[in-house]
């Protein structure tokens, strides 16, 4: 389906309770571009980190995120334990942060349901720079020979353990 019957899909549904300035908001953020590929940017206000907020009475309970509503409305339900990723978010091109502009994207086309790592994952956070890794500090290769995940879940090099208990110990005997 493409982004603008989408767009219609989302305002069929929006429009019927349109009271107050939130569905208006909406209204305009989805109806304020012709493209289907480009950014559909909410016309609202953004919140301390990037994104709009919005409530859609009789619709959506409470206030959500302005990207997850126009999701729910186009694709239906989204389980609580997943969340709307921006697609259209490049961490190459983009460094992220509170001034993403990809956080105000209401474009459904540009919006996917998945798993809070997998979001982290393909963002440019310290810990997705770190998951990319495939070597050590030191250079050993992360093979499944020499990683060793420690109980908090941090992957380490068996190579680089060993080195540091071999250091350890002399340092132990020596006193």
């Amino acid at each position: 389906m493409s982004a603008l019957d989408l767009r219609d899909a989302v305002l069929s549904q929006v429009r019927k309770p349109a009271r107050g300035p939130m569905p208006r908001l909406l209204i305009e953020s989805l109806t304020a571009t012709e493209s289907e590929s480009d950014c559909w940017p909410w016309a609202g206000a953004l919140t301390s980190n990037g994104y709009g907020r919005t409530a859609l009475p009789g619709i959506l309970e409470g206030t959500t995120t302005a990207h997850r509503a126009v999701y729910v409305l186009a694709y239906g339900p989204v389980a609580s334990d997943l969340a709307i990723d921006h697609l259209c978010h490049d961490p190459a091109m983009c460094h992220g942060g509170n001034a993403c502009p990809h956080r105000a994207c209401v474009n459904p086309t540009h919006l996917a349901a998945v798993t809070p790592r997998e979001n982290v994952l393909r963002s440019n956070s310290f810990v997705a720079t770190n998951a990319a890794k495939l070597a050590c500090d030191q250079g050993h290769d992360y093979t499944p020979e020499n990683t060793y995940t420690d109980p908090r879940g941090r992957r380490a090099c068996r190579t680089c353990q060993r080195a540091h208990w071999r250091r350890y110990a002399a340092a132990e005997r020596a006193s």
